[in-house]
């Protein structure tokens, strides 16, 4: 399990490789007292996602006198409805506020998520009227079927696919009917694309809109776990064995991250991505000349595309390379380790 710290700008602060298959929420309190006590820093809020950021996690936080910024989950936004504290129309494509015993929640509904989830949904209908289809057709072909494992079988697929709020099944002459129930699937749509980020820093301290801004830079720590994990970097597969080899080849991977951040700021005027600017630049390779009894090595011209590259990147290669009749590539084997 890997961890990764960073700070508002994405920029890696620490990585953290944690024993066996760790819960994520098990992983902050370490990270509390890190920036506590390594690095003795007394102003922090931590921005986690709701997965990540709990009731016990917050307690935690507070007891070194820091802030956070998180999501609540849909059920706990459902309770702030019932209790009156939000109301439905309170959620609109501007930022809406409300503070309750000291704790402030933004509200917020994205239109285009909303319209997403909507389409989902009607797509799951739809494969559910399809499936129910290939069941009535099924029982008609094979007279002695088993109706009610058949509707099991529906059932099963309603449960699986979340509609079981307000769609349902029947027997009905020998065959299956879908029933969907358009009151209830109206209600349940009222919080599509609807969020609530909550947080104890006081309104003097930041603003709403701030506090939105920065839990959406959360989208800069996903970011690097790509880069990271899976993307140009590949932390995995991991090749070593020892504990300390395997940390130490994550913050190597970390560092790297690092450098990709900085070559991606200092290459932002050209339309390239750091991966394809590596690549550019490994075709410069040098050639060996021999003017009598001299030797050494020169760079030809890079071609336009490494010339700019180097240029934003402030880097000037030499005219010359000193020679050196020295081979670094061997396919000598290494002595085994004598037991």
């Amino acid at each position: 399990m890997i961890g990764l710290l960073v700070d508002c700008d994405g920029l890696p602060v620490s990585v953290e490789v944690f024993k066996g298959n760790t819960n994520d929420t098990k992983t902050v309190l370490s990270q509390i007292q890190k920036l506590a006590g390594r690095f003795d820093v007394t102003e922090v809020t931590f921005v986690g996602d709701r997965g990540m950021i709990k009731s016990i996690q917050i307690e935690q936080i507070n007891m070194e006198h820091f802030h956070y910024i998180t999501a609540i989950t849909k059920p706990q936004i459902e309770s702030l409805v019932k209790e009156n504290i939000i109301q439905i129309d309170m959620f609109d494509k501007e930022i809406c506020e409300i503070e309750q015993e000291g704790i402030r929640y933004i509200l917020r509904k994205n239109p285009t998520r909303a319209r997403e989830i909507e389409e989902i949904r009607e797509q799951k209908i739809v494969s559910l009227s399809k499936f129910v289809k290939d069941k009535n057709e099924y029982i008609f072909d094979h007279e002695g079927s088993d109706l009610c494992k058949q509707k099991k079988e529906v059932d099963n697929k309603i449960k699986q696919f979340k509609l079981s709020y307000y769609v349902s099944c029947e027997m009905d002459d020998g065959q299956i009917a879908l029933s969907v129930d358009n009151n209830k699937k109206m209600e349940s749509s009222l919080l599509d694309g609807c969020y609530v980020i909550k947080t104890d820093l006081g309104k003097e301290e930041v603003s709403a809109v701030a506090i939105h801004d920065r839990y959406k830079d959360l989208a800069l720590v996903e970011r690097g776990f790509r880069t990271m994990k899976t993307g140009l970097l590949e932390t995995r597969p991991v090749y070593v064995r020892k504990e300390s080899r395997t940390r130490g080849h994550v913050f190597v991977v970390m560092l790297s991250y690092i450098i990709i951040q900085e070559l991606t700021k200092l290459w932002s005027e050209i339309d390239i991505t750091v991966e394809e600017g590596i690549k550019e630049l490994a075709t410069i390779d040098s050639i060996t000349i021999k003017v009598g009894d001299s030797v050494y090595n020169q760079i030809p011209n890079p071609r336009d595309l490494g010339k700019e590259l180097l240029r934003l990147a402030d880097v000037r290669l030499p005219d010359g390379i000193p020679y050196k009749e020295s081979n670094v590539a061997t396919k000598k084997k290494l002595l085994k380790r004598k037991k």
